[in-house]
């Protein structure tokens, strides 16, 4: 069923709108042309979520346009001018600056691609490079990500505030190396990287090098067992992991989470890995106190009953 407000945002940014009302019936694909100049070939999912990002866009006095193959995003308020390859790529950058805003950061466009983000006296220089890829810098710290690993770093890494000066942390689930980079930017002594994705390693090295960060990296899980485990995925992305159930399949070397706590002698510990947190339940207090601090994000219902 369509809402009213939906219905109202299909005739204010479809041109065939009914063709585009006719996708949620239909399940198939068909071009959908929009008042702002965009077509696109979309499912009835595809075609809600361009339908309200444009009547965002307008509301925001926003232009979108495609240019050169690339869609590009300009406006006043806020001040943008942003192209990206694709329109999701698009759309995720613009969620970026917004979501930057709500958060206080002040966010300047000050060149072609080239963006600074302030708050309280941080200030972050923001480039776009080729392949969606971002080169963020500050006086203390240098990374290139790609962007899911730039909002990470910008908008999760809040919760991980906590005095890091002169401790080693455990970072668990280190996707890109973005958290690396942030607790290292605290005042880290040395950080030790569990990250099972061998593609986000290339990731991890380069921004360890570049932030001079003293780490020791380990390309596994953590787990019950030592072994390895079968992953179904869609992307290699930061939300990979074990509750994951996309098409594709991956084998991950996996290594046991108690001796990976013991043999750290870490200070603090951070734990975001897609519901592998849940092999911390079983341990004893005597080996979870041989680490004094930690963060973890719970990815089940049953991990959050046992903190």
């Amino acid at each position: 069923m369509v809402t009213l407000s939906g219905f109202s945002r299909s005739i204010a940014t479809t041109k065939n709108f009914w063709d585009a009302f006719s996708l949620k019936i239909s399940q198939q694909k068909k071009t959908i042309l929009f008042r702002n100049g965009i077509k696109a070939e979309t499912d009835w999912t595809e075609y809600c979520w361009l339908r309200d990002w444009f009547s965002d866009l307008s509301k925001l006095s926003l232009r979108i346009e495609k240019m050169n193959g690339e869609y590009r995003v300009w406006g006043s308020s806020p001040k943008l001018d942003y192209s990206a390859s694709s329109l999701k790529d698009a759309h995720f950058f613009y969620h970026f600056i917004l979501l930057m805003g709500v958060r206080g950061w002040k966010i300047d466009q000050i060149g072609d691609s080239l963006f600074s983000a302030k708050k309280h006296g941080a200030i972050y220089t923001i480039r776009k490079l080729k392949n969606n890829l971002f080169n963020t810098e500050s006086a203390k710290i240098r990374m290139i990500t790609p962007l899911d690993s730039l909002i990470v770093f910008f908008t999760e890494s809040e919760m991980y505030e906590c005095d890091c000066t002169n401790k080693t942390v455990l970072d668990v689930g280190g996707y890109c190396g973005e958290t690396a980079v942030f607790f290292w930017s605290r005042g880290a002594m040395k950080i030790i990287v569990y990250e099972p994705v061998l593609a986000h390693h290339d990731f991890i090295k380069k921004n360890v090098r570049l932030s001079g960060i003293k780490a020791e990296l380990h390309e596994e899980g953590v787990g019950k067992d030592d072994g390895t485990i079968l992953i179904n995925y869609d992307y290699t992305n930061q939300e990979f992991g074990r509750l994951d159930e996309g098409k594709s399949q991956s084998d991950i070397r996996i290594k046991n989470v108690k001796d990976v706590v013991i043999k750290s002698k870490a200070d603090i510990a951070k734990f975001d890995c897609e519901g592998a947190e849940i092999s911390l339940v079983d341990l004893s207090n005597e080996t979870l106190s041989k680490i004094g601090y930690y963060i973890i994000e719970t990815h089940t219902h049953v991990t959050s009953e046992k903190q």
